[in-house]
């Protein structure tokens, strides 16, 4: 049997082990605490982010939908537009080829062919993509229109 005196010593040590227990019980359960407080805060920081997020999602989506109803309104006036493509097309190689010649319309010119003088109303271009055509349309001072190649036009000096 014990004696006497040691069961004191016994319930001594008992209860510094059951007091160190408790105090790591604490630690822990005050380290746990915090952790869920930090956590809460980035879990309402990540709320406020997927607020904000809704919000900047929902004005894009407004936006997209005024840009959508501008482009049918564009299409719709590309879709009148579009059948003069031709015609514009045409006008720029008109307008290129006429660069390249040292008369415009308006200018006095001479005919090679019987050295009258005469102005020159309009240039033409025609033709296809394997054969095409460039004549000035002229008029004379009786009023009277011809068409002639450049080849047959020389400046006025």
């Amino acid at each position: 049997m014990e004696s006497i005196e040691n069961q004191p010593k016994k319930n001594k040590i008992g209860f510094l082990i059951l007091g160190i227990l408790i105090a790591i019980a604490l630690l822990v359960i005050y380290w746990l605490n915090q952790s869920l407080k930090e956590d809460a805060k980035g879990i309402a920081a990540l709320q406020s982010n997927v607020a904000q997020l809704q919000q900047e999602l929902k004005s894009i989506k407004t936006k997209k939908r005024q840009v959508e109803i501008n482009r049918d309104s564009l299409q719709k006036n590309l879709d009148y537009l579009w059948q003069y493509k031709t015609l514009v097309q045409s006008s720029k190689v008109r307008d290129q080829v006429g660069d390249n010649f040292n008369f415009q319309p308006g200018d006095r010119v001479r005919l090679k062919s019987d050295s009258s003088i005469v102005v020159i109303t309009d240039l033409m271009v025609g033709g296809n993509r394997y054969n095409y055509y460039v004549k000035f349309l002229v008029k004379n001072s009786k009023g009277a229109s011809a068409e002639v190649s450049p080849l047959e036009l020389e400046t006025v000096k």
